[in-house]
Order: C-alpha cells, then sequence, then structure tokens
C-alpha cells in the first residue's frame, strides 16, 4: 500500500518578507509580481483578496494593504528547508511548485506520525506553517490540501474512502485534468466529479477519446503515477576561495570564467546534458575582515544549455553590478539538469579523444573571437531565420 502526502507551505511568499522585514510581521500585505499579487499575508488573505488578483483589488477589499516586490530567489531557498525535512523520511520527495512537493512514505514508518513530525519540524526549523494531504496516491493527497484548508494541519484520506471525498467536489478540483479538458466537460454539463462518476465509460471515451478513460479513472480517485526522486535537485558546482579578498572585476571575471570552463567540463563528462539554470553566491567581506554575508544571483535560460559560451555570459550577467565589496570566495552550481533530446555524434572521434579535441576547438574559437570580435564565430542553433528567433537567439549569447 502507498502512503504518498502533498506538503504545502500555504503563506510561503509573505513568511519569507516577514523574515527579511521583521516590521512586516502582523501587517496585512501582499507581494507583487509588477501588477500581480503572488502572495497574501494571513491577515490579508483574511480580507478576501487572492493570489491572481491586481493592486486595486486588494485595495478595495483593503485600504490599508502594504504591497513588496517579489524576491525571487528568497522562496526556494526558504521552502527547501521543509523539503530537507522531508528528505530526513524519505529519498522520495518531488517539488511541483516552489510551495508544494509530494513525497511518498511507503516503507518508512506510520505515514501518519512522519507527517505530524514534519508539520512540527517546519514550524520549529524553518518558522513556516504547512498543510500535508495523505492519501494512497498523488491525486487525492493535493485534492486533499487543496480543499481542506483550515481544517488541520495533517488531512488524512482513507483507502477506500476516495470516490466518495471526490464526489461532491467541482470538477476542476481533478487537477492532473488540463483546463481544456475541464471546459469540455462543463461543457458536456458536467459540473461536480459526482456527475462524472455516473457518466459511462463508453460515452466519455466516445467524447473525449483517451482522455475520457483518464478522466474516468481520476474521478474515481485511481491515480497509478509515482513520485520522483527529484530532491535535492542534481546540480554541477564550482567553489574558489581567496586567501586575499578580490576587490578587481578583471580579476573576479578571470575566476568566473575558471568556474564556467570547469562546469562545461563536468556537464560534457556527465553525458551530454544541459542545464536550465546557473546560481551564484560571492562571499563578500567588510574592510575590516568581518564577514558580511553571501549575495546568491539565478540566471535562467530560456532553452536548457550545454555551451561553453552560454555557460560564461550567464556566470558574468549573474554577478555585473552585484559586487558590494571585497570577495572572498565564489560559488557557481548550474541547476536544473536535463537531458539533450537529441544526440548528436561527436566530430571529434572515439570518446577518449572528445576531450581535446573540444579544448583545442574553444582554444580557436576563442582566439578567432579575440582577432574579428565576439561575433565572427556563433554557434549552428542560432542560425535561424526568423526576426523573433533571431532576436531571442542573441538574447541567449
Amino acid at each position: 500500500m502507498r502512503s504518498i502526502a502533498y506538503i504545502h507551505i500555504p503563506f510561503l511568499h509573505s513568511a519569507a518578507h516577514a523574515l527579511l522585514d521583521p516590521n512586516l510581521r502582523g501587517k496585512s500585505f501582499a507581494v507583487v509580481s509588477k501588477n500581480t499579487v503572488i502572495g497574501l499575508s494571513p491577515e490579508l488573505s483574511a480580507a478576501g483578496p487572492l493570489p491572481g488578483a491586481t493592486r486595486r483589488h486588494v485595495r478595495q477589499a483593503c485600504p490599508g494593504a502594504v504591497f513588496v516586490d517579489q524576491e525571487p530567489d528568497t522562496y526556494p531557498r526558504l521552502a527547501s528547508k521543509v523539503w530537507d525535512i522531508c528528505y530526513e523520511h524519505t529519498p522520495l520527495v518531488e517539488p511541483i511548485a516552489v510551495d508544494g512537493a509530494f513525497a511518498d512514505f511507503a516503507g518508512c514508518g506510520d505515514a501518519r506520525a512522519i507527517a505530524d513530525h514534519i508539520a512540527r519540524e517546519s514550524k520549529g526549523r524553518a518558522g513556516l506553517e504547512v498543510q500535508i494531504g495523505l492519501a494512497e496516491n498523488r491525486l487525492v493527497a493535493k485534492v486533499a490540501v487543496d480543499v481542506g484548508m483550515g481544517a488541520g494541519q495533517v488531512i488524512v484520506v482513507a483507502s477506500g474512502s476516495e470516490e466518495r471525498f471526490l464526489s461532491k467536489l467541482p470538477v476542476g478540483s481533478l487537477w492532473p485534468l488540463s483546463p481544456a479538458t475541464v471546459d469540455k466537460l462543463i461543457k458536456l454539463g458536467i459540473n461536480t466529479v459526482g456527475q462524472l462518476q455516473a457518466v459511462p465509460l463508453s460515452m466519455l471515451t466516445s467524447q473525449l477519446g483517451e482522455v475520457g478513460l483518464a478522466s474516468h479513472l481520476l474521478s474515481r480517485g485511481i491515480d497509478r503515477s509515482q513520485v520522483r526522486a527529484a530532491y535535492p535537485e542534481e546540480t554541477i558546482e564550482c567553489s574558489m576561495s581567496f586567501d586575499y579578498p578580490v576587490y578587481e572585476w578583471r580579476d573576479l571575471e578571470q575566476c568566473l570564467r575558471v568556474c564556467a570552463s570547469e562546469i562545461a567540463a563536468k556537464l560534457s563528462a556527465s553525458g551530454s546534458r544541459a542545464v536550465s539554470y546557473i546560481e551564484l553566491e560571492l562571499d563578500t567581506s567588510s574592510p575590516t575582515g568581518a564577514a558580511s554575508g553571501a549575495t546568491v544571483k539565478r540566471h535562467y535560460f530560456r532553452r536548457p544549455a550545454d555551451s561553453l559560451q552560454q555557460l560564461r555570459r550567464a556566470v558574468i550577467l549573474a554577478a555585473e553590478g552585484r559586487i558590494s565589496g571585497p570577495v572572498s570566495a565564489i560559488c557557481v552550481r548550474a541547476s536544473g539538469l536535463v537531458a539533450p533530446a537529441t544526440v548528436q555524434l561527436s566530430i571529434f572521434g572515439p570518446a577518449a579523444e572528445a576531450e581535446s579535441g573540444r579544448r583545442e576547438l574553444e582554444r580557436a574559437v576563442e582566439s578567432i573571437r579575440e582577432k574579428f570580435g565576439a561575433k565572427s564565430v556563433v554557434t549552428a542553433n542560432t542560425l535561424v531565420r526568423s526576426r523573433r528567433d533571431r532576436m531571442l537567439a542573441e538574447a541567449l549569447l
């Protein structure tokens, strides 16, 4: 029997900002990205606004509301404290959102006791309230949290009660179904999961094809999808620490280039995988030598990147303009590793000769660019035709 949990951090964004600015604690405030609300404090949530609202709608509901700009890098770092606690109990932890993750407790002990422990530890060690849905599959575990707000920190759906539990909910609660499928069901007059359960399978498949079968199974609480071991996220890392702090950008840039080269080599050795983003951490020191903290910046690629040139540019872009003092250490991480969609045969012959061939090619390309300009040699995947694609390619270089 499976024991699947969905762990949700309901006020992650506001909790992160309350830690950054203690003056916000107890106040009605919203976290915004441009004009859209992405998070609410518990006090403001009680007034009625929901994530996705505009500033104007929030002001109408709560004239005294305060708005703070998002801090995208802060939320995953804070949430990872909760995922770390989950990982202490099971290797099968799969974050699916910045504030939500699945975990599989099968074979790990009493699932309810584990969930209670995670809830206590999240509050004590991370300062975060969590809600946990427990069921035999991912679908029901997540729905338990989605509809169980305020029902306690741990919501358990007993085995065999899944169909009854789902029956009174709107059909949109079956989150694995796409919005387009939900719209089709509503147009057919199917508004609740109970109504979907009553429709014969033959009618669903005739109207929706294979999606009809998926809808039929989900309406009965049947979900055989597995929890993937996706945390901690696989990364490739390069670190440097300096006996004497680095003051000059030129010297730091050279170190960043070395780190990018080492990551590119490790990336190639790992099986020609690509990365989704680069994370740069700069440790700085005050003039007296006392540590003043670390600056962390992420650079996301529009498409997974694997070339040395892309990695170097990403690292340098992440560092430029963000040096607030002498740098005592740097750490570059390549994260979000993905396998390539296609595999291209090596132009360097046998694998034993490939590394030296790549190094020679990189030296030749760098030499040509130094002599004739940065755009004198470009990668083949940037040779595109449309103006839109050219603009996208230039942004990647």
